[in-house]
């Protein structure tokens, strides 16, 4: 792959990771356990960016792993 369609794919999946786990942690209500309610919207922010990019960063070096290894098979 060129270098310009891998890093789309890296900001895309990023991207993907960190809407999906924002949807996920949108369901868990914080209001019960931060004290002050006006910082829970941030800290679902902070918390989808964070897992978001890890979890997407795992998949990408799982990737090229995998593809690293195939090379190695072959």
């Amino acid at each position: 792959m060129t270098t310009g369609l891998v890093a789309l794919f890296n900001i895309s999946i990023e991207l993907l990771f960190i809407y999906v786990t924002f949807l996920i942690i949108n369901q868990i209500p914080f209001e019960h356990i931060v004290k002050n309610a006006k910082f829970v919207p941030i800290l679902k922010l902070f918390l989808a960016i964070g897992l978001g990019f890890l979890v997407s960063s795992f998949l990408i070096t799982f990737i090229q792993q995998v593809q690293d290894l195939h090379g190695i098979v072959q």
